[in-house]
């Protein structure tokens, strides 16, 4: 199936304002992010490894520079923002390629803020990167969820180059921990 791209204009709607249908190339709604279901093992886990380094902590407190009642209740709201976020479902997000940029939701990207693109294979799933011009900001990864993860490669290879994804410290980090 070939996907054709629409080169009309190359204006940003005002916020709040819905694309035009012809400006819109592909359209899906995905979550957020990938969520993984947390079992009490893994909530667990966090909670041993919190007291494990307020263990080490207190062993090595002749060591440490700052004192031991400032380390510890930071480790413990640690654990627990771990704990809370991990049990966050994610939001299912409207996403479409259009004419004038990526759609996220009502946010428009234009695709000068990139540099290229990837597909990556996370899982099961297939996962687009749009990485940033600017080095101080971070990727943007979106789900292919409900769109063929080829189309989408087609038309953005118009606009961006596509470039190999190098699973960084952050990817591993985050599979490892179910994130």
């Amino acid at each position: 199936m070939g996907v054709q791209y629409n080169s009309m204009a190359q204006t940003t709607p005002p916020k709040n304002e819905r694309p035009e249908a012809e400006d819109i190339i592909l359209q899906w709604e995905a979550p957020k992010f990938i969520f993984y279901d947390k079992d009490v093992r893994w909530h667990s886990t966090v909670a041993v490894v919190a007291v494990a380094v307020v263990l080490v902590a207190i062993v090595a407190r002749e060591q440490l520079v700052v004192p031991l009642w400032m380390i510890i209740p930071v480790i413990v709201i640690c654990a627990g923002i771990l704990m809370f976020q991990g049990v966050i479902k994610p939001a299912l997000t409207n996403y479409a390629i259009g004419a004038d940029g990526m759609h996220v939701n009502d946010e428009v990207h234009q695709y000068e803020q990139f540099r290229s693109f990837s597909i990556v294979a996370v899982g099961e799933r297939a996962m687009l990167r749009l990485l940033p011009v600017q080095k101080l900001f971070l990727p943007i990864s979106i789900i292919l969820k409900g769109v063929d993860a080829d189309d989408v490669r087609e038309v953005l290879s118009q606009v961006l180059p596509e470039e190999e994804h190098e699973q960084t410290l952050t990817d591993r980090v985050s599979h490892f921990l179910r994130f």
